[in-house]
């Protein structure tokens, strides 16, 4: 295996803010600068985090072989606090 087929793993935690007029949700990540999504609810933001956050992470020069979504509840935290995802990614050659 050469340095670029080097595969990490990141975790990538997500804040979930609600505006409190309208409802809509919006997620971002310390962990993923850039990373901005919003939603009208949460299964709306749900299926728009991984795309966005595999664009991000494919723009930054990284390949996603996985991108898996990790429940809230497992870290101790209510729904609310937003979900994690555990991204598999190697360098592009």
């Amino acid at each position: 295996m050469t340095d670029t087929d080097a595969s990490e793993t990141r975790h990538i935690r997500i804040k979930t803010l609600v505006h409190e007029k309208t409802g809509l949700l919006i997620a971002s990540s310390e962990d993923l600068p850039g990373l901005l999504v919003h939603g009208r609810n949460a299964d709306e933001l749900t299926q728009r985090l991984p795309v966005a956050i595999q664009a991000l992470l494919e723009a930054s020069g990284k390949v996603v072989v996985s991108l898996s979504p990790e429940a809230p509840q497992a870290r101790g935290f209510k729904s609310l606090s937003g979900p994690s995802y555990d991204a598999e990614v190697r360098l592009v050659a």
